[in-house]
């Protein structure tokens, strides 16, 4: 009798087979498109719904306040009320940051 094939092998091949005969002719088509795009003169304006950079020193985000069904009021060590007041502290801060380094921002929040 004769032993079986390790199923392991037949795997491989099939993802081998696959790899080489579906895979890689479209990774390179999406190459040559993608090519192709960075190439065109002003290729972000040809896009108009292209996202827009980020800007390099983003405003501060304000984190979230906990709902009331977060907190399970046992006592917790540390409480998701603790936790807001930490992040909000840190967010009070970094927003100060932030406005000392862009004045023409004003004082909206």
């Amino acid at each position: 009798m004769a032993s079986p094939r390790p199923p392991g092998r037949c795997v491989a091949r099939l993802r081998t087979h696959l790899h080489v005969r579906i895979v890689d002719p479209v990774l390179a088509k999406v190459r040559e498109s993608i090519a192709a795009v960075a190439q065109m003169p002003n290729a972000s304006a040809s896009r108009p719904h292209a996202p827009q950079e980020s800007s390099p020193d983003p405003k501060p985000a304000a984190p979230e306040k906990p709902l009331p069904s977060d907190c399970c009021e046992s006592g917790c060590e540390t409480c998701v009320y603790d936790l807001y007041a930490d992040e909000l502290a840190q967010y009070r801060a970094a927003l100060a940051a932030w406005r000392a380094r862009h004045p023409e921002s004003g004082a909206e929040d």
